[in-house]
């Protein structure tokens, strides 16, 4: 039951090791080359099956070799078939220059937006500036209506006084009130 399961974690770490390794190639040549380059599985791929083609023939024919010399050969096989070419992506020069084209499109409408919103937000901060001095103004001539109306308002209120002391003057006959002993006021 312990060997079972010592088996199972060295085989689990195989595994992994095998999944981060092509993890790895991936994030450093995405990272560094900025290319989506999906042909690292096919590589480690290729290693592992001449290293089973290896341990096969050599149970079969040879007997047992040893593990260095199937993982030296292994890695050896991936490395000539890595280099050879034929998991490199294919270069296309026209869907380069398209996307490039679409590219230059795109960051153009970006910018074209960017100025247009930009002149929207100045124009929206022009049009509450005007509104503010609008209400400002408003105020403003709403204060000075209110002060014409309350001085309009306080010489109603003095005008009837005099027109009345005017009127009992000239009602009591001017001279008549002279001759009361009262001064005389000439009203105006």
């Amino acid at each position: 039951m312990l060997a079972t399961f010592i088996q199972q974690v060295i085989n689990g770490l195989m595994l992994g090791g095998s999944y981060a390794l092509v993890a790895i190639g991936y994030t450093l040549i995405f990272g560094v080359l900025n290319l989506l380059h999906l042909a690292h599985g096919e590589v480690a791929m290729i290693g592992s099956y001449i290293g089973l083609t290896l341990v096969l023939t050599a149970m079969s024919q040879v007997g047992v070799l040893p593990i260095w010399v199937v993982l030296v050969v292994a890695m050896l096989g991936a490395a000539v078939f890595g280099l050879s070419g034929c998991d490199k992506p294919k270069e296309r020069t026209r869907d380069k220059v398209a996307i490039a084209a679409a590219i230059e499109q795109a960051q153009r409408e970006d910018a074209e937006a960017d100025r247009q919103m930009r002149e929207r937000a100045a124009q929206q901060e022009q049009e509450r500036r005007e509104a503010e001095q609008a209400a400002i103004d408003a105020h403003v001539a709403e204060e000075e209506a209110r002060r014409v109306r309350q001085t309009r308002a306080s010489a109603r209120v003095q005008e009837p006084r005099a027109a009345r002391g005017s009127a009992r003057f000239s009602a009591a006959g001017g001279a008549g009130a002279a001759a009361a002993g009262a001064p005389c006021v000439a009203w105006a």
